[in-house]
């Protein structure tokens, strides 16, 4: 396999029981590798412990950087910390939740040298009901808005070119809500960033809460739907 550089981003939000492992498991499997690597984990105003155990294991991990949200910013402006303060040549990116097996980077590898973005798309997702029927009929609008056919628009499961999130210009992004995944899609596909989608596996959530289904989070997701296609259609 070639060597690459890579910067490993994972969201973080009341993860205390998820991230320990998660962590331990990324920094086994990048440096089994042998690859040059850094691990960021973006804090996003916890309310738990996942601050001071991220404080801790930075004493045991020394790639791991840690950029702490004082207060809630939103998952969008999560993800944006993260990859703007990438300094590798890929990025991969998922959440702290621990539902995905970061193992399967294997998969998105086998394909980045012939893409600008790599994205897993969930076999078989593994949450709730009601979230999933979410999940369908949010994925179903931005097909439809923004013609952008992707199966499986919010996996959290990505590994970028640094370059072409370069090109598109991560200034420009402006959500900070669950509309973060749909916006960076359609401004790649604006400027003609070659996407392959994989399957990967995903996997209940043993500890913490999602917080994605939340009238709260869904209201804001819309909010920012229609101020982004203010912008590019107006």
């Amino acid at each position: 396999m070639i060597k690459y550089s890579i910067s490993a981003v994972i969201a973080a939000y009341n993860e205390q029981n998820n991230i320990l492992s998660l962590i331990k498991k990324t920094d086994g499997v990048l440096k089994q590798k042998n690859f040059d690597y850094e691990i960021i984990v973006v804090n996003d105003g916890s309310q738990d412990n996942t601050l001071s155990i991220l404080e801790e294991l930075t004493l045991k991990y020394p790639r791991l950087k840690i950029i702490n949200h004082t207060q809630n910013k939103g998952y969008g402006a999560t993800v944006v910390s993260g990859l703007k303060a990438s300094r590798y040549e890929l990025i991969f990116f998922t959440d702290g939740d621990n539902q995905f097996n970061v193992e399967e980077i294997d998969k998105l590898l086998l394909y980045i040298d012939n893409a600008d973005l790599v994205a897993g798309y969930r076999v078989k997702r593994s949450d709730h009901f009601f979230r999933k029927i979410n999940a369908l009929a949010w994925n179903a609008l931005i097909r439809f808005l923004f013609k952008v056919k992707v199966k499986d628009l919010d996996c959290a499961f990505k590994l970028f070119r640094k370059a072409i999130l370069e090109e598109m210009d991560l200034k420009k992004v402006k959500s900070q809500g669950a509309m973060i995944n749909a916006e960076i899609l359609v401004r790649l596909k604006k400027i003609n960033a070659k996407i392959i989608e994989v399957p990967v596996s995903h996997f209940y959530r043993k500890f913490g809460k999602q917080t994605g289904a939340s009238l709260k989070v869904i209201a804001k997701a819309f909010k920012e739907l229609i101020m982004f296609y203010q912008e590019l259609y107006s």
